[in-house]
């Protein structure tokens, strides 16, 4: 009996084991291929779409520096890096300077305000207050920088009666900017990692030195990265500044109030479509240099956050 259950299952086991080495079925090849045609033209879509997106944000960008660097280079100069503005002519170097200035002012006052804004929302403001201001941040974020001028310019300008002056220019660009850089500020103390401050903690330190000595450090190449894209920004707005600075065709004076500054903007501003070619020829040079600082401020920007990874 054991010998004939033996030879019973044996053809069954064989039938198995063929049907388990049996190829496809033709229509099951076939749905196969299909579905890996699907697929090549699910992807081949994805990035000619993806494609088409980048597309769009480099041809303006592309067509912006083409256009300043052709326009400007047409009739440069070096001599213009040298010499102040002198009516419709002359060359840009007050202006450069004033807007070193301003750059320099931001960054002490902007900067200021805002890393101590982003520390305190990130570290010590309960969840209600930092809703709240929040909120404000966003708003003051989203009012049009013509706005903030013309504030400016009733109250600092005519009401405290500083005159068209760095200091106006200054604090007017500095709120504006604000909001930019404590955002940027609490989203890099957010990414520290809890057990920083847990292991402060369980070493003696009080809130004050765990923020400072330990949250703070390794977070500041983010937060600096924030702070240059702020004054990058404060750089390029031209309606806050005619609003404030006024113009000045010499160099700028180290007084804070009642002393006209020169800036890029101004000229790229009202130079661009006066009838004499020197005035034009001012207008792409500061363009021009606009360009060159605004792109220097980004690769400052690329090679903080390079830091920030190689020694976090």
């Amino acid at each position: 009996m054991t010998n004939i259950t033996a030879t019973t299952e044996e053809p069954s086991n064989q039938r198995n084991s063929d049907n388990s080495q049996a190829p496809f079925s033709p229509l099951t090849l076939s749905l196969s291929l299909r579905v890996l045609r699907l697929r090549k033209i699910k992807n081949s879509l994805a990035w000619i779409i993806f494609g088409l997106f980048l597309a769009l944000i480099l041809a303006p960008l592309l067509w912006l520096v083409f256009n300043v660097v052709y326009n400007s280079l047409s009739d440069w100069q070096f001599s213009v890096l040298f010499t102040p503005t002198e009516g419709n002519g002359g060359g840009i170097a007050n202006a450069i300077v004033g807007t070193v200035y301003i750059i320099i002012g931001v960054g002490i006052l902007a900067g200021l305000v805002g890393v101590g804004t982003g520390i305190y929302l990130s570290e010590f403001a309960g969840s209600r207050f930092k809703k709240i201001v929040g909120t404000c941040a966003d708003i003051l974020s989203g009012v049009p920088s013509i706005l903030f001028g013309f504030v400016g310019y009733n109250f600092l300008v005519l009401k405290l009666n500083w005159g068209f002056s760095a200091s106006a220019a200054i604090i007017v660009l500095s709120i504006m900017v604000v909001p930019y850089i404590a955002k940027s500020t609490e989203t890099a103390l957010s990414k520290i990692p809890t057990s920083y401050r847990e292991a402060s903690g369980a070493l003696g330190m009080n809130k004050t030195q765990t923020v400072f000595k330990v949250v703070v450090k390794p977070a500041i190449p983010m937060i600096l990265n924030g702070l240059i894209i702020a004054i990058a920004i404060a750089i390029g707005e031209t309606a806050p500044m005619l609003y404030t600075a006024g113009w000045l065709d010499g160099y700028p004076k180290l007084a804070l109030t009642h002393s006209q500054l020169p800036y890029l903007t101004y000229l790229v501003w009202t130079d661009y479509n006066q009838p004499f070619k020197s005035a034009k020829i001012l207008s792409n040079d500061a363009a021009f240099v606009i360009l060159i600082i605004v792109g220097f401020l980004f690769v400052a920007t690329k090679v903080i956050g390079r830091f920030a990874k190689t020694f976090s």
